[in-house]
Formats: structure tokens, C-alpha cells, sequence
């Protein structure tokens, strides 16, 4: 739910196919601007941008600048946003916080996968304490009803060769034996993912309710940004050692001769120059 109560907005469908993007600028173009600003939660957004500048900018840790830089409340609020369109502007934040809106529940959903796909299947408590190094708050009861989710879901799969013990009937004893049972990351994030969409409305599982297409389209947001960010990084890296490549051959044609230019050039140098020179129908010096 947004912040004044009433349901989310979907601006942009999960969907990649060009007619569901036409609909969601269609829809985005016909707002008004104060549903435009209730859509997107700006006043929360850029009260917590505020409050991350002030804190930043003002902290006596902050290293001092000489001479001052003039621009660091603008730099730093760059990089905020920066991690605002990245979804990580909830990692390490308290669960009040991380659930405060669809945005944010979405986006901490997102980060959670990153961060856990990469564990050994764990149990219940192991999701707990994974959690809560991104949360410090986590709830014990959400990370079990997401560990819950997977255990009931492996049964209706009907998969005994893993012997995994059976929930049972709800009983103490029962309920311990299914919270001792190792999950998969990819299983446990799912289950995670349905848990922390329905905080704000239960009914979020139901696919077509206007949270789960609200938060679905944060996802698909999250992750565009996500992708998008690391194609720069990567041509980034290439337009790098490209660079480095072509610094090192001039380092290379330069180190191959002497002062007086008559030196033999050395290593790939001097396969280059002995080409030019048998073109040109004469012999490299030996």
C-alpha cells in the first residue's frame, strides 16, 4: 500500500512485449502530477534522500575536504539515487523500513536473492541468520513461514526420495522437524518473495491483485536498472584495457629504441618494425 492508504499504481507491466510498455507510458502519461507523485511515493523518497544527505554531509566521521568540495550534498545525493534505482537503498535498514512500501518491499526482495543464491541449502534457522545480516530485525516468524512454504510446497511435489520429514499436522513436534530441514536458496527466496509481497495485503499471492502487479513491476524495474548498469560497467572495463593495451605498445615501440633511435627494438616492437622494413624491400638489422 502507498503511504496515503490507498492501492498501488502499476506504472509498468512485467512484461518485455512492446503493447504492455506502450500501456504503462499510455497510463503514466495520463496522470496527474499529484497522482504521478503518489504513484511513485516521491514525498517518502525524497524525504529519506534529505535525511541521507543531511547525515552524510553533516557527520563529524566525515573525512575533511581541502579545499572544501562545494558539491558533496550534490554527489551524494547522486548516489543515492543511484542505489535508490538499484533496489540496495534497503539493505542494512530495519524491517519497518524495508517493508514501508511496495517499492521497497520489492526491492529488498531483490536484494535478498542476490545475496543468498549463492549459499548451501540451509534451514530455518540458517535463512534467519543470512537474513539478518541484510535486516538486522528480520522477523523470526516471516523467515519461518517462508521456510514453512518451502517444506509444505517439496511434499505437494511428492519428492520422498529426498526424505525430507513431512510437516505433519501442526503439532510442536512436527513443527520443529520441518524447521530442521535444509532448503534450497532458490526455493527459499521464492517462498521469501511471497512473504514479504503480502505484508501489506494478503492477498498480494493472488496473481492480478494490484500489489502483486505493483510490486512485480518494481521487480522488473530493479532488475532492468540492474542489467543496464552492469553492460556499462562491462563496456566500461573494455574501453579500460583497451586503453591499457594501447599504452602498453607505445610503451613498448618507445623502450625499443635509444636515445639516438638506433638500438634493435625488442619483443612484439621489433616483429613490427622488421614488417614494416621487409615492405618497404629492405633488411632489419640483425
Amino acid at each position: 500500500m502507498t503511504t496515503s492508504g490507498r492501492p498501488p499504481v502499476a506504472l509498468a507491466a512485467d512484461s518485455p512485449s512492446p503493447s504492455a510498455r506502450r500501456a504503462a507510458d499510455e497510463r503514466r502519461a495520463h496522470l496527474d502530477a499529484a497522482a504521478y507523485v503518489e504513484a511513485h511515493d516521491l514525498e517518502r523518497v525524497l524525504a529519506d534522500a534529505l535525511r541521507h544527505v543531511h547525515r552524510v554531509c553533516a557527520s563529524p566521521a566525515a573525512p575533511p575536504r581541502d579545499p572544501p568540495n562545494p558539491n558533496r550534498h550534490i554527489e551524494v545525493a547522486a548516489a543515492y539515487f543511484q542505489t535508490l534505482a538499484a533496489g540496495r537503498h534497503v539493505v542494512g535498514r530495519e524491517w519497518a523500513r524495508v517493508t514501508a512500501t511496495t517499492r521497497d518491499r520489492a526491492a529488498f526482495s531483490v536484494a535478498a536473492r542476490d545475496a543468498l543464491t549463492t549459499l548451501p541449502p540451509c534451514d530455518a534457522r540458517g535463512w534467519r541468520d543470512a537474513l539478518a545480516t541484510l535486516c538486522p530485525d528480520v522477523p523470526r516468524e516471516a523467515v519461518d513461514r517462508a521456510h514453512a512454504r518451502c517444506v509444505r510446497r517439496e511434499e505437494r511435489r511428492g519428492d520422498e526420495a529426498t526424505g525430507r520429514p513431512p510437516v505433519g499436522d501442526g503439532s510442536e513436534d512436527a513443527e520443529s522437524a520441518a524447521s530442521s530441514v535444509s532448503v534450497t536458496p532458490a526455493a527459499f527466496c521464492d517462498a521469501f518473495r511471497d512473504e514479504i509481497r503480502s505484508v501489506a495485503d494478503p492477498t498480494a499471492d493472488a496473481t492480478g491483485s494490484p500489489e502483486s502487479d505493483a510490486f512485480a513491476a518494481h521487480e522488473a524495474r530493479i532488475r532492468r536498472f540492474a542489467d543496464a548498469t552492469r553492460r556499462r560497467e562491462a563496456e566500461a572495463e573494455a574501453a579500460r584495457a583497451a586503453r591499457a593495451a594501447r599504452e602498453a605498445r607505445a610503451r613498448a615501440r618507445a623502450d625499443g629504441r635509444d636515445a639516438r633511435g638506433a638500438e634493435r627494438p625488442r619483443g612484439a616492437a621489433a616483429a613490427s618494425a622488421a614488417r614494416l622494413l621487409r615492405r618497404d624491400g629492405h633488411e632489419p638489422p640483425p
